[in-house]
């Protein structure tokens, strides 16, 4: 590579990486878990939605798995350098699991604010296509 070319690579890292940077955000944010979100051009609704620092020791849930498995099936948990080390049902990691009943069919999740459906059966691709557009 020519010496001119090098200044040029080294030049343009570095702006990237300060763009990087500058894109993740100020400290506040970060340290409270603030997030805004607008709505589309035209509409005046803006939602803001803060979190407590003991939410965001844990932001994601545990998978609520207690057993360790291979490909096959179940099996002690392996201990470190064996195949399989470190699966959820050995590390136990994330928060506690936190459910709404909303009293209509559904549950809200209290970490992530998404609704589910409690009552779950198998459903076509093409009938879950069709539900979807009639909705």
């Amino acid at each position: 590579m020519r010496p001119g070319r090098t200044t040029l690579v080294l030049a343009a890292t570095a702006t990237a990486l300060a763009l990087l940077a500058a894109s993740c955000g100020s400290g506040d944010d970060a340290a409270t878990g603030a997030t805004s979100t607008s709505a589309p051009a035209g509409a005046t609704t803006t939602t803001t939605t803060t979190t407590t620092g003991d939410d965001l020791a844990t932001p994601v849930a545990g998978t609520g798995v207690e057993d360790c498995f291979d490909a096959t099936t179940t099996i002690e948990c392996p201990a470190e350098g064996e195949p399989f080390f470190l699966q959820d049902g050995q590390v136990q990691a994330g928060g506690p699991l936190t459910y709404t009943d909303n009293g209509d069919g559904t549950v809200t999740d209290e970490r992530t604010g998404l609704v589910w459906q409690q009552e779950f059966s198998q459903v076509a691709w093409a009938d879950a296509e069709a539900a979807a557009a009639a909705a």
